[in-house]
């Protein structure tokens, strides 16, 4: 899936994010980029367009399904980044959405 969306109007350039400015190669689609999309369809699986922004921002750490039951045996959750865990960034109404026993705020820009 790619985050990434052209600046019709030339405002950031050509071939660059309409939000951040940052230079995007030549063959993404349209959306935000990276940085600046919110992430949370890494975890529910929706094509979220809402765009990050520092009075928005917030880095959640989530674990991914697949390893939760080898934590559950293990009686821990481990320590990131070495127990698979990923950290996202979203924004401040997706991670409230999100937030659960497997997802917890990491950071948050206010």
């Amino acid at each position: 899936m790619s985050y990434h969306f052209r600046q019709e109007n030339g405002d950031a350039g050509d071939g660059a994010c309409g939000q951040c400015g940052e230079p995007l190669p030549a063959d993404e689609g349209t959306g935000p980029c990276e940085q600046c999309s919110c992430a949370c369809g890494q975890i529910d699986g929706e094509n979220c367009p809402a765009v990050v922004r520092a009075d928005n921002r917030v880095v959640i750490e989530w674990m991914p399904p697949h390893l939760r039951s080898s934590h559950e045996a293990a009686g821990n959750r481990g320590v990131y980044p070495h127990n698979g865990a990923e950290r996202l960034t979203v924004t401040d109404l997706c991670a409230g959405r999100l937030l659960g026993d497997w997802t917890h705020v990491v950071e948050m820009n206010r």
